[in-house]
């Protein structure tokens, strides 16, 4: 490895990475810390890698080697932060996110990650008060008026989670989730038709979206429309066979219907 130019070498699998090349970016990041194991920025951007792969422990032990070389980078401390929130470590997670806006105070994605770490804890308003930081930094963002409106419901604050959830699908008329988020709340409201049109709004836009096809079917079985349910229950299955609340969902629905599990 002697006089490996390592700095091309990492300008290059950056360029990989950016470009959706994962596997590639991250053999050249390996190849960089063979030479060099102590580069701070190869750790952390290897460890990106490992996220987008799915592999979050990886990511968070790596990221936590590149914060024990360098500790002044906000970005190493958020990824770090995320891949604990991804591995349900939410206190460590707000901890993490707390380092990164000391370094970066005014970063919307940091408040917005941390609100959402505040709501697994069971910290609704700091997570209100997170989510209103991002939005005073970046009013326009769709997904942090999303997330508000998700803590805003289970507040029981159905009547302002519903403005959230507008302000979200008007900024983004293409994000399903915010017209899933409406049809759970109108069935919080026990309006069933409303919910319906909410859910299939959703699939017109994310037809594999397990979450909507799921939640029509809870508004159709509620509706009395029992068929239409279960076959919304079945498309949840062929998208995600352990989808737990469809699984629950769909044994009750087959105890009422008197059939065999």
């Amino acid at each position: 490895m002697a006089g490996l130019d390592t700095r091309r070498l990492l300008t290059e699998a950056v360029r990989l990475h950016q470009s959706g090349q994962l596997n590639q970016a991250a053999a050249l990041y390996q190849t960089v810390l063979t030479a060099d194991p102590n580069c701070a920025d190869a750790l952390h951007l290897l460890g990106m890698v490992a996220l987008q792969q799915g592999q979050a422990q990886t990511a968070a032990e790596l990221t936590a080697k590149a914060i024990a070389l360098n500790g002044r980078e906000a970005s190493y401390h958020f990824h770090h932060a995320f891949a604990l929130q991804t591995l349900n470590d939410s206190r460590g997670a707000v901890a993490g996110y707390r380092r990164a806006l000391a370094l970066k105070p005014d970063d919307p994605d940091i408040y917005n990650n941390m609100g959402n770490a505040l709501a697994a804890q069971d910290r609704p308003e700091e997570a209100v008060a997170a989510f209103r930081r991002a939005l005073t930094l970046q009013p326009r963002s769709a997904m942090a008026h999303n997330n508000l409106g998700n803590v805003q419901r289970r507040m029981g604050l159905l009547d302002d989670a519903e403005a959230s959830f507008r302000k979200a699908a008007d900024l983004q008329p293409g994000f399903a989730g915010a017209f899933v988020n409406l049809g759970n709340l109108y069935r919080d409201r026990h309006d069933l038709p409303a919910a319906e049109g909410f859910y299939r709004r959703a699939l017109a836009l994310a037809p594999r979206d397990a979450a909507a096809h799921c939640g029509l079917g809870l508004a159709l079985w509620q509706l009395g429309r029992h068929d239409e349910a279960l076959t919304n229950y079945q498309a949840v299955l062929s998208i995600d066979p352990d989808h737990p609340e469809t699984l629950v969902n769909l044994a009750i629905a087959r105890q009422e219907q008197g059939a065999p599990e």
